[in-house]
């Protein structure tokens, strides 16, 4: 670990927080957090034994791996939490894998993480660390089940379709990439330019998602995909060179003075790479209208 991390330090607020943005733990965004202020926390554990403050040490030193562990495969999560620098500067040019391989790999993290949080002895907690491993506790054991209980999907519970309206490459890293990857140095530009090459990649990974997903007989509804093929067919019919993907880099790299023809370079990527994946994504959405129902569910 590269110095102090922002939650090292802080309360476990922060920290459950952290752990709720992790790649493996993303099914614990849903649930309640601790509301203690620093110094109520400070409080607690004065209260507590040094046995307990000790198992308190060691049980926050586990949260932390985790949320390190689901860092290590959330480039963007990194991104937006301003972590890309020092030793996680290479993720700033990286964009998360979204392969069968990788959902698999990820249901594997989250039961690991469920063994070695079910290993340690709670008994030796105290109050309010009790109570942070009861609610990270809570949301490994539903995320497991869920992985468990269902083969399709990215995952966990809560998202069965890995295209939709709301979900996938195509609805969320064009706002991602504009508004959240930061431009201040030539470097930034470059990394914008090798996440925009990934993105094709990304979406062809979701497609082959997808095809699984509907040999399963997953599919979602005929409504579900009218919305989000009417949404790619919008992103698909602007010009490259008018595209979000391009004017944010050339906007952002003229405001910094940052010399280089990036808009050059983004509409040859976007033209090359992304809207040829964004078409076969469009036409796996066609076809799967011609087996979709009205029915909501799975």
């Amino acid at each position: 670990m590269h110095g102090p991390m922002p939650w090292e330090g802080s309360t476990m607020f922060d920290r459950r927080n952290l752990l709720m943005t992790g790649a493996a733990s993303a099914a614990l965004a849903l649930l309640p957090v601790s509301v203690l202020t620093g110094a109520a926390r400070a409080a607690v554990a004065s209260k507590s034994t040094p046995a307990e403050a000790a198992a308190g040490k060691a049980l926050n030193a586990l949260f932390d791996s985790f949320v390190q562990e689901g860092l290590d495969h959330a480039p963007e999560g990194v991104t937006s939490l301003g972590l890309d620098k020092g030793k996680r500067a290479h993720q700033k040019s990286e964009l998360s894998e979204a392969s069968l391989a990788e959902i698999a790999r990820r249901k594997a993290e989250e039961a690991d993480q469920y063994k070695r949080l079910t290993a340690f002895d709670r008994a030796t907690l105290g109050g309010h660390d009790k109570i942070d491993y009861d609610v990270v506790l809570f949301g490994l054991k539903n995320a497991v089940e869920a992985d468990k209980a269902f083969d399709y999907g990215p995952g966990g519970a809560g998202a069965p379709y890995v295209l939709s309206q709301l979900t996938g490459a195509y609805q969320q890293l064009p706002d991602f990439l504009d508004s959240q990857h930061g431009i201040e140095t030539k470097d930034d530009a470059e990394a914008y330019l090798s996440r925009l090459s990934a993105f094709g990649r990304v979406m062809d990974q979701e497609d082959d998602v997808v095809r699984h997903d509907a040999g399963l007989g997953t599919v979602p509804p005929d409504f579900i995909l009218s919305r989000a093929l009417d949404q790619m067919t919008k992103l698909r019919a602007t010009a490259a060179g008018k595209s979000v993907l391009v004017e944010s880099v050339v906007r952002r790299t003229k405001d910094k003075k940052i010399a280089g023809d990036w808009g050059k370079e983004a509409e040859k990527i976007v033209t090359d790479k992304v809207y040829p994946a964004l078409d076969r994504q469009i036409a796996l959405i066609g076809d799967l209208q011609k087996h979709a129902t009205h029915d909501a569910g799975v």
